[in-house]
Parts: structure tokens; sequence; C-alpha cells
């Protein structure tokens, strides 16, 4: 085998680069702009624009880029692509659990009997009841068929995946607990946060709370916390809330400002859309208190960036955040929109905001992206060495 491993990698993102992007994504470009200094060649499969050019603004990794993202021409690309590049790589990356990046994956596996590796970052279409992913996304009968499908090819992807990599112990805890026979081949490699960018500054504090994310309604917990909003505005009506992301869907943008009208909220609550990260940074020091009501996370990226820059957080109770953070943050039961208020409150009118500050920043620090490379490529480059040993044999 060649120093260099040479990776293909499936990254078949609904990212549009100045409307959203997901975390998982970020991730994937954290990842790939170190791994180069560790011996690896990316290649990326992905849509057009590459999010490379708008990410970094310069070449980090090879990119083939499709220009459509239709089903069928995107299954069609994938399968020539994968005859095309069959004797090039040592390894098929699949960045996520998502239906293309699970159907292309296993046509490349299929096709070139290469290794395959699977991030596995979420189990939300698995984990919840279909009435449930319904109410969440407005699927339609077509819809909830793909999902099906989708799930039908999530337990033959991760049989057929050499290795499975999750964020966190609590995911690779209820994929093994409903899949025991792939056990052996799932690891946790984490999830990291760019300390350069993300840092304290000394920010005159306009807004009193912070959401970061995308805003997609239900799964975010954005209506809870507009409900919890205008008990705040009730005690403080000057507060402002300050919503940070792109909408997931014109169906979340309509939902939102349904939300904002009946609440009277419009003159207390701003939506920033899609924010470059620099001026995330300024938003997140410019304000009190960062809030994510998530009904699910594989990991929630967005809260390790506002605790690295000192914000204090109040976020849902859910397992793998209190894996993660511990006693740092205030947990919250996020369907309980008064006991949200009430938290909240508490935390605005107490002014301790310096002192949590050092807290979250160390805690911050105990992820750094390149410990999660390190503990990524290491595991690929055993996986391809394997598979060349057993070439030669």
């Amino acid at each position: 085998m060649a120093n260099r491993i040479k990776v293909i990698a499936l990254f078949l993102h609904h990212s549009l680069w100045g409307k959203r992007i997901r975390g998982d994504e970020r991730r994937f470009l954290e990842i790939v702009k170190r791994a180069s200094t560790l011996g690896f060649d990316f290649c990326v499969i992905e849509y057009a624009p590459s999010l490379q050019k708008h990410y970094y603004g310069r070449r980090i990794y090879r990119s083939i880029e499709l220009r459509n993202r239709g089903l069928l021409y995107t299954l069609l690309h994938v399968i020539l692509l994968a005859l095309r590049l069959r004797k090039k790589y040592d390894i098929i990356y699949a960045y996520n659990q998502d239906f293309l990046n699970v159907l292309s994956s296993l046509i490349f596996k299929l096709v070139q009997r290469k290794p395959l590796v699977i991030v596995v970052q979420s189990l939300q279409d698995i984990e919840f009841p279909l009435k449930k992913l319904k109410e969440l996304y407005g699927a339609s009968v077509l819809g909830l068929f793909f999902i099906q499908v989708h799930r039908l090819l999530l337990r033959v992807a991760f049989m057929l995946a050499d290795v499975l990599i999750t964020t966190t112990n609590s995911l690779k805890n209820s994929l093994t607990a409903r899949f025991p026979r792939i056990k052996r081949k799932v690891f946790v490699t984490g999830n990291g946060v760019n300390l350069d960018i993300f840092k304290p500054s000394n920010m005159e504090k306009k807004y009193d709370a912070i959401f970061l994310g995308r805003l997609h309604i239900m799964h975010k917990g954005l209506d809870k916390l507009l409900l919890a909003w205008r008990i705040i505005v009730n005690r403080f009506p000057k507060a402002k809330l300050v919503l940070v992301g792109g909408y997931e869907s014109e169906r979340d943008q309509r939902l939102l400002s349904d939300l904002l009208n009946k609440f009277l909220l419009k003159e207390n609550v701003i939506i920033t859309g899609f924010v470059k990260d620099e001026d995330v940074v300024t938003l997140l020091n410019s304000s009190k208190v960062f809030i994510s009501l998530s009904i699910y996370e594989g990991f929630g990226l967005s809260i390790l960036e506002a605790m690295a820059c000192g914000i204090p957080c109040i976020i849902s109770n859910l397992q793998v955040f209190k894996e993660l953070h511990g006693n740092v943050p205030f947990y919250v039961n996020a369907q309980n929109y008064k006991s949200v208020a009430l938290t909240l409150c508490k935390l605005l009118m107490s002014h301790n905001f310096n002192s949590l500050g050092t807290l979250l920043r160390k805690h911050a620090e105990k992820f750094p992206w390149e410990a999660v490379v390190g503990k990524e490529m290491a595991l690929i480059k055993i996986i391809a060495s394997l598979h060349h040993r057993a070439k030669k044999r």
C-alpha cells in the first residue's frame, strides 16, 4: 500500500451555502482539512458548488461536483463514478447516514469491494416512530415511504460497513442496542470545536438570549422556546432573543412567522438568517445566554461553540448532552416551557456571566478537532492496512 491513503468520500449534503449548513457538514470539512497532514488524500463526491470554496475560500480536497441534486441524476453518476474510480482509492467514506449517502456508499461497496466507513451522526429516523417523523418533517405519504426505505438501507449498510463511527457513546449504545451484531465495529471518535475562531470577547451584551442552529421548528424546539420567551417578555418587555441560522424549509419559515405573530413577539425576536462563523462569534459574544431546546441531537456542535465563547448554556436534558457536558450547562425539560422560562429568568437576573465563562471555556478546550481527526484517521489507516494485507494473500 502507498504511503498516503486515498479516500473516496460520499458527501451528498443537503446544505446550501448562504442559506443553511448543518453540524455534520461542518464536521466533515474540519476533518478533511486536517487529514492531509496525517497522510490522507480525499476525493470528495458532492453537490456543486463545493462547500470547501465557501467554507475555506480555497481548495482543501479534490472535488467531483454533481450539478443536479435529483435522485436519478445522482444515482446514475454515482454508479458511473464507482466504475470509473474502481482502482484509484483505498477506502470508501460516507460522512453521515442520510439516505443518498448510505445508498451511494452501498453502490461503491458492491462495485469496488473496498472497505467502507460510515460516520453515524444521528439515529433520529430510526428511533422516532413514523407518526412523530411525519409531524417533524411535514412528510407526505411518499416521504414516509422513503423513510421506510431509508430504514431498510441503514440496516443493510450497517451490516456491510467495515467500520461505523459515532460521535458519542450515547449514540454508539443506541446503535448497538438496535443492531447487536455490529457491536465490534462501532467506534467513538467524537466532535470538536475550532478554539481559534470560537473564543470569548469582551463585547456589549445586546441580546438577552441566543439560539444557534438550523431553524427547524419542531426538531429544535423553537415552538417551546417562543412560548417561554413570551413569559420572559411579560417580565422584561425590552428583552431580545436572536435566532441565528438558516431555515430548514419554507414550511419552517412559515411556521415561525405564524408563531411570532400569534405570541406578539416580532419586536422581541431577531432572525438573522444564515451567518458566517466570524459573525456567529460576534453574535454569541453579544448575548447573555445561549439556549437550545432540541428534542433530539447526535451531538450538538452549536452548544460547544457557545461554551467556547464562554456563554452560559440552557439546554435540553438529553442523555447525550449529559454525557458530553456533565454539570457544566443548565438542563431543562424542553417540553415544559414554564420551567424553561423560570430557569432563563433566574440566569438573566443572576448577572453571574463572567465567572461561568471561564468554566465553560475550559470545558470546551477538551474538544479540539485535532484529537477527533487523529482517532478517526487512525481507524481508517488500520482498516486500509488490513484490507491491503488480505489482498496480498
